[in-house]
């Protein structure tokens, strides 16, 4: 006997350092199961309390441990604690007794709505739970609950708001988590309300587009207005078509009921064909009518046109090669775009002379001293550098000398702005004088409050657009006046509401 014990000591001493890697690899394999946990339970435990009418519940086997080798076959763990383990027995961990499927429909537990990926994540990832519901403590499924009901209210309220847009999506939210309405109760599964939701939107979004689609029709075929934009108009509304098409093309399932028919998508592709051919012919009108607009100007300019003359040349020929670039250049014969490329051509000859009379003539205005003080003198000025611009003409003395004169126009401006709110704001409190006097005598000053009104709405929007206001000497004092002015209203309003009682 004692010769038998100390062979298996010695054959234990043998293998002993196996048997302790083997058996701290189990414990990790506990430790990882029970750290997933929530609130003490077991996985199993939570999967079964929360979505037990989503899952089958596992079937204990004798002999064999967990069905399938843990969680009852989801997906994302599939075949339960890792394995089942592969070459193991299809019942538990390895060299197990043989039992139970490995996570099957009848001894696992399939899920049996949506595919939902119920995939475990180290605690550190886990952020607001989404529609990957996972066993950590950070993830507790109230938190999903809490977020599927304030999704159902959200899209409670937007039907009620008649915000079926917004509706729509809270409620294409939801479905990602609960499809079928099975851990919140509804009237009807949420996935066919939202299919019910989008076969309506569509239904009435390709009502709408062959409304504007037919009007559109009309339009183009009146002559007169705006033929740009005219085109842009059609743009939009072919867009809008285009839309409704590829929508119904996305949601075929409403055309198998009542809310959507073929014959409306046929009538609604053949208006979009109609309205693309009036685009084209618009198109082309458009191009040739620029065409002739472009010749007559840009042919007329010589070395001595006047800047101004020039300047408006250079800017419809600039919107015309925008208008070919994004219509079409074909619309034009070869010997009208040999026309155009001449024209360009005589244009940049007689540029350089223009330019040196137009750098004369803001010398001669910079060199007067009484340009400097003059608002009007300096916008002559800047004017002249819009001219420079339009013609391609910079480089740093001009955007330098251009920033200087615009500092100077702000400061101008700032100080006139300043003069011409001391006026509006001694106007209103003459006017609230003589408003106090009415209120006294049991009149209301009707038309004296309404002139006060309009004189702050006045002030204040000096305030808003002149820039620079706020470094003019004297403005401090202004505001403070203004505000108090205000304050004064509304007692002289609170005066006159008790007179009318």
């Amino acid at each position: 006997m004692k010769q038998l014990l100390a062979k298996l000591v010695q054959r234990f001493s043998q293998v002993r350092d196996y048997v302790i890697m083997v058996l701290i690899g189990v414990a990790i394999l506990i430790a990882m199961q029970t750290s997933q946990a929530i609130d003490g339970q077991s996985p199993e435990s939570i999967w079964i309390g929360q979505y037990g009418d989503q899952v089958r519940t596992p079937v204990n086997v004798p002999g064999g441990g967990m069905p399938g080798g843990g969680l009852p076959g989801g997906p994302g763990m599939p075949g339960g604690m890792p394995g089942g383990m592969p070459g193991g027995a299809p019942g538990g961990m390895p060299g197990g007794v043989p039992g139970g499927a490995p996570g099957g429909a009848e001894q696992g537990g399939d899920i049996v709505t949506g595919n939902i990926d119920f995939t475990p994540v180290p605690k550190s990832e886990i952020g607001p739970v989404s529609y990957h519901p996972v066993f950590t403590p950070a993830a507790n499924f109230s938190q999903l609950i809490k977020r599927l009901t304030t999704l159902r209210e959200e899209y409670q309220d937007a039907v009620k708001n008649g915000n079926i847009p917004l509706a729509i999506k809270k409620l294409e939210e939801y479905v990602k988590d609960d499809p079928q309405g099975k851990l919140l109760e509804w009237p009807t599964p949420p996935v066919n309300l939202l299919q019910n939701h989008k076969c309506a939107e569509l239904s009435r979004s390709i009502s709408e587009a062959a409304k504007q689609g037919e009007a559109a029709l009309q339009s183009a075929g009146q002559t007169g207005g705006d033929l740009l934009q005219s085109i842009e108009s059609l743009d939009s509304t072919i867009t809008l078509i285009e839309r409704s098409i590829q929508e119904a093309g996305q949601n075929q399932s409403c055309l198998e009921g009542t809310d959507v028919t073929q014959g409306q998508i046929t009538s609604l592709e053949d208006t979009h064909e109609r309205l693309l051919q009036s685009r084209e012919n618009l198109n082309k009108t458009l191009v040739l009518q620029r065409y002739e607009d472009v010749v007559r100007r840009v042919s007329a300019i010589t070395a001595d046109s006047e800047p101004e003359q020039v300047s408006q040349a250079i800017q419809s020929l600039t919107q015309f090669d925008r208008i070919l670039e994004e219509r079409n250049s074909d619309y034009l014969t070869q010997s009208q775009i040999d026309r155009l490329n001449e024209l360009k051509a005589n244009l940049d000859q007689n540029k350089d002379q223009i330019v040196k009379r137009v750098r004369q003539e803001i010398a001669r205005l910079a060199t007067d001293e009484a340009t400097g003080r003059d608002v009007e003198g300096i916008r002559e000025i800047l004017r002249l550098y819009d001219i420079l611009e339009v013609l391609k003409v910079s480089d740093g003395d001009i955007a330098r000398e251009r920033r200087r004169w615009e500092s100077n126009l702000s400061k101008l401006e700032a100080s006139d702005a300043v003069r011409d709110m001391r006026e509006k704001l001694r106007e209103v409190r003459s006017l609230i004088d003589k408003a106090e006097e009415d209120i006294s005598g049991g009149r209301v000053p009707q038309d004296t409050l309404s002139t006060i009104n309009d004189r702050m709405a006045e002030v204040q929007g000096i305030q808003g657009r002149t820039k620079d206001i706020r470094r003019v000497p004297g403005y401090g004092e202004l505001r403070s006046e203004y505000n108090e002015l205000r304050n004064l209203i509304k007692r002289l309003n609170a005066r006159i509401s008790s007179l009318q009682r």
